[in-house]
Order: C-alpha cells, then structure tokens, then sequence
C-alpha cells in the first residue's frame, strides 16, 4: 500500500490527496482472492488536546510503531481520523493495545477515541464510501511537512499522558518569564567590541521547575517538550516583536520550519510594518546542526523557505570535531557557525604547539572569520583563545565577565581600546532580571559613539 508514513520525504507528504485516492482504490478493488486484510478506523476526536499537531503526531508514531511487532503504516484520512490497513492477526494485536491506550486516557480525564473494523472482503464499499464521507465533511488541515522527519514513537501510554500535561502547562504559561537571552560580541580589530546580536531561547531549566517533571531523565519527552517551547516561541514573538535594532537570534528544530506556526510567523512579518523598516537578515534561525547533518532532504528545503522570507541560518552546537567533516552543502547555506568553546580549548590544549594552532587555524579559514561564532564561552580565556585562531564574535557568560576587567582588557586589546571602553558614562548598572551591561552599551543618548537602544521581545 502506498501509504503516509511519517518517514516520508516532504515531497510525499505533500501528496497527501494521491496517498488517500490510492488508499480508496485498495478499499474498492479488494477482491477475494488477496490476502485477508482488514482496515482499522481511529476517530481521535473525543481526545480535547488532539487539534494539538505535536500531539497528535504523537498519537500517531504510538499507533504506528507501539501497537504491533512491525510498523504500521497509517493514513491520516480526515480530521483526527486516520486509517490503518492490516491482517487480522496483527489489527487483533493492535486492538488489545489501543483498547487498553482509550481506558488509560479515560482514568486520566483525557477523553477517549473510537475505533471501527471494517472486513475488506466483505466490507469494502461500505468503508470506501465511510472515508469518502468523513472527508468531505471534516476536511483535514493542510499537511504539517515536519512529518517528513521521522520521530521516535512514545515509549509507552505515560508517555502520552505527560505530553499531554506538557502541552497544557505550556500553553497557560507567561513565556516571557521562560525565555532566556544572550548577547553576541564582535571583536573588530583595533576597535572596542560592540554587540552585533542576541539569542533569544527557552530556559528548559525553568520548564523543568513549571512542570516539576525531571525532562532530562526523559529523552523523548524532553525533545517533544523542545518542539513545544519552539511554537510557543514563534506564537510568542509574534505577538511581541517591535522593531530590532540588533539582529536577533531564536533556537528552533529544523521540523518547524516546515509547520503552519513557522508559516504564520513568517507571514506576519512580512507584514508587519516594523519588518518591512527592518533591514534584510535582522533575524537569524539557530537550526542544531546535528538535525541538518542527519536530514539533508530536509534541510535544503528549509534553507530555501528561509531564504524566502530573508531569514538568516545559523548552524548550532557544534563541537570542534565535527567542522572538518561538516559538508560544504550544508556550510554553504548558513550565514553563522556556532562552535562550541569548551570543545575548542580542549582540542587547543592537545595541539598547543605553533604547529598545532596553525593546523586549527586552516581548518577554520575553511569557513571565514565572519562566520565563526564561539559559544558558551563561560571564561575570559575564550575571548584571547577565540582571536588568536582568528574568530572575533563570541558569545556566554564570560563575555561580560571579561569586559569588565580593566587588566584583562588591556592585555588582550591594549590600553587605548580598555581606556575607551571604561570611559565613566560607559558604567551602568544592569536592570533587575536582565543581562549585565557590558562597557560600551550606553543607554541611548548617554554618550559619543555608535551604541544602539536595547530592544525588547
């Protein structure tokens, strides 16, 4: 059968009107002499939280791969409707399964679902002309192409449950006071660094703490509880994005940028007159490049929605070992490459020769000094580490750290630059709950030079 898996590429997925055509032909053309075949009818729409995608998607990948000793395909026929085509045999098994799944949700106050068995021998007009019915009168949304990415199926029934949990906290929640934000320095030569960004991000510590659940310990519900936070960012910054005077950097699963959130978020700033002032490229996707390395079918084609909407791609969490091994089809597309420090310093101390620093310094001319971002660089020692190797933007706690120091500064970039930078209406106290301010990041009005107004999501 041709089915939707979620395994298939975006280009399938898309199809999705020939995958139901052809899952009618086989209802109509069912003759006696095939196999013995039934087709399973799952109606999810007793389940509040299933209008949810994320969960939804869920309760698909559980169906798919949790109820039976082979996966599944299963076929998305209307709205929270799909289908499943098997043997008896293994739609008893699936059954069992999915009976006990409808009791579980029922003892927890999650709702429940129904379930039709239709005999494709005997039944199979009945169940053509049941399909043709339901969707015509709940047509399903558009496709969500994230599911061109296969994702894990839950791990069991409590799994689902605490997804559910999840999405409900999330969605009540002040997002304001989960998210996180960090500034990205540039180190000009001969010049005091300036800020030229910030990254925006929610603290899955915070979440951990609203949610009371340990999401660390629970590798499947912690990436779903990421792809979580992702919507809720986009839903977030949309509703709150003024006019930036820095670029601003936010963390998503490459999977979103193929769902309709992404979609609207994208659309609303094309239409918001703030972006439309806003010079091309003021906001910049944080993909992990461990999601792009593992789905290059994916990734040139959000590469390419990115582009469109004149949206900047950095590649996050790389360790040092991965950048000699990253494709160039992959480097090529993103404007930033986010290397983590640690990772550097420990690769640095093993090849702490001339030689050896040499060696680190080709490998990341391959890239080009205005590409390279140091991350997490959590002590000052990143800073002079980062530009001896030739990269001048970096970004973690450090940062501030260092600036602040007025030896440190004068070591590394001399007294005339930490002279300019400590100038008196360069000191300020930082805001309660915010990032410290750094010398040189004068309020606006307050000084000469070229610092821009902090800005706010």
């Amino acid at each position: 059968m041709v089915g939707f898996h979620t395994a298939a590429l975006t280009q399938r997925c898309i199809a999705r009107d020939h995958t139901r055509q052809a899952l009618l032909r086989i209802a109509e053309d069912e003759t006696p002499g095939q196999p013995d075949r039934l087709a399973l009818l799952f109606d999810f729409s007793g389940i509040p939280e299933i209008g949810n995608r994320l969960f939804f998607r869920a309760m698909l990948r559980f169906l798919e791969e949790g109820t039976g000793g082979r996966p599944l395909a299963v076929v998305p026929i209307a709205l929270n409707c799909v289908v499943a085509i098997t043997d008896s045999d293994t739609a008893r098994i699936i059954l069992e399964q999915m009976n006990r799944l409808a009791s579980f949700l029922r003892e927890r106050r999650h709702g429940s679902f129904e379930v039709s068995c239709f005999d494709l021998k005997r039944g199979h007009w009945q169940f053509a002309e049941i399909c043709r019915r339901l969707a015509a009168e709940r047509p399903a949304p558009a496709p969500d192409r994230s599911l061109c990415l296969k994702e894990d199926a839950p791990p069991g029934m409590e799994a689902l449950d605490t997804l559910i949990t999840v999405g409900e906290v999330l969605g009540r929640a002040d997002i304001a006071t989960l998210l996180r934000q960090q500034s990205v320095w540039f180190f000009p030569p001969d010049a005091a660094p300036v800020k030229v960004g910030r990254e925006f991000w929610i603290s899955m510590r915070a979440v951990e703490k609203l949610l009371g659940l340990p999401l660390a310990q629970h590798p499947w519900l912690f990436e779903r509880t990421t792809q979580f936070a992702d919507h809720c960012v986009l839903t977030h910054m949309l509703q709150n994005l003024g006019p930036l005077s820095l670029p601003l950097g936010i963390n998503l699963h490459l999977a979103t940028i193929f769902t309709g959130d992404f979609r609207r978020f994208a659309f609303g700033l094309r239409g918001a007159g703030a972006r439309q002032a806003a010079h091309r490229h003021d906001l910049i996707v944080e993909l992990p490049v461990q999601e792009c390395l593992q789905y290059p079918e994916a990734y040139a084609p959000a590469a390419d929605i990115l582009d469109e909407q004149g949206i900047c791609i950095a590649l996050d969490r790389l360790q040092w070992q991965d950048l000699a091994a990253l494709p160039e089809a992959i480097a090529r597309r993103a404007t930033y490459i986010k290397v983590i420090w640690p990772s550097v310093a420990g690769h640095a101390a093993q090849a702490s020769d001339a030689e050896g620093m040499a060696a680190m310094a080709t490998l990341l001319e391959r890239f080009g000094a205005d590409k390279l971002v140091l991350t997490r660089c959590d002590h000052p020692d990143a800073i002079g580490q980062g530009l001896r190797l030739g990269i001048r933007r970096f970004q973690g706690r450090g940062i501030t750290r260092y600036l602040f120091n007025t030896r440190s500064v004068e070591r590394l970039l001399g007294r005339r630059i930490a002279s300019h930078l400590f100038r008196p209406w360069h000191l300020r106290l930082p805001a309660a709950g915010s990032e410290p301010a750094a010398p040189g990041t004068a309020a606006p009005g307050t000084g000469p030079g070229r610092p821009g107004p902090e800005y706010h999501i």
